[in-house]
């Protein structure tokens, strides 16, 4: 059965990374594991190989910051007027920022085996880890008219945008009880986990971050490219993204 793993991948090194693994066909999906932990690129790496032959990651952040990316820039024309577009991911950027740990994971990944080719995701061939954004995705699956708002500002207001992005993560699941029956799973779609404040509140983000990333790879095995739009390139960069018909 393949392996869907979600990583919400921090910036600098001591901060926590969201990682979720989940497992499926196209009628189950279940919860193999959800957690917040501190970890190396190549630590990551190695956890991604750990799995099968038919292992799809996504990634919230850039695996690929080449020279001339232009995956922000046409995903903003679309996701701009929703409050959804993203920081260029050009290397001068990610240094200054440092944002290096999406480049180092992919390069761990390729010497593991795994393709950053988006399009290998539908063609049968090796693993493959593909690049996304968690608020472009909330937009399509959730139909939204506008970003969740979790990430900065007031307490209250962070608090707000997870119920928010909880209740909308039990409704997308309803399809699939086995995901709702995981207990990580209960407990960061439970009441308590949007309430906390500091450490406690930003691993609930992180977590629900990589439950959307993990849902991504599989919404892309599942539904095909039909369902799915690359922002950019495989050379310089791209950002994959769940599509509907009619959407945009």
């Amino acid at each position: 059965m393949p392996t869907f793993i979600g990583l919400d991948l921090a910036w600098g090194s001591r901060n926590e990374s969201g990682i979720c693994v989940l497992s499926g066909d196209m009628d189950r999906l279940r919860c193999l594991s959800l957690d917040a932990v501190v970890g190396t690129p190549d630590a990551f790496a190695e956890i991604a190989a750990s799995y099968g032959a038919d292992t799809f990651v996504a990634v919230d952040a850039p695996l690929i910051g080449g020279e001339g990316r232009m995956a922000e820039r046409q995903l903003g024309r679309v996701f701009g007027k929703y409050k959804a577009g993203a920081y260029l991911a050009t290397p001068a950027f990610l240094e200054s920022m440092d944002g290096m740990a999406g480049p180092r994971l992919g390069v761990a990944l390729r010497a593991r085996g795994f393709s950053l080719d988006p399009a290998v995701l539908h063609s049968g061939g090796p693993r493959v880890a593909v690049e996304v954004y968690p608020h472009a995705a909330h937009v399509v699956l959730f139909e939204l008219a506008e970003r969740l708002k979790y990430k900065k500002g007031r307490l209250a207001d962070r608090r707000e945008g997870l119920r928010i992005f909880q209740d909308h993560l039990r409704a997308l699941f309803a399809e699939y009880g086995l995901i709702l029956e995981a207990p990580e799973v209960q407990t960061v779609l439970s009441a308590g986990a949007s309430e906390g404040a500091g450490r406690a509140l930003k691993q609930t983000e992180d977590k629900l971050d990589a439950l959307t990333c993990a849902y991504v790879a599989y919404h892309a095995w599942r539904y095909g490219p039909a369902q799915s739009r690359v922002f950019g390139d495989a050379e310089s960069g791209y950002i994959l993204v769940p599509w509907k018909e009619g959407f945009a």
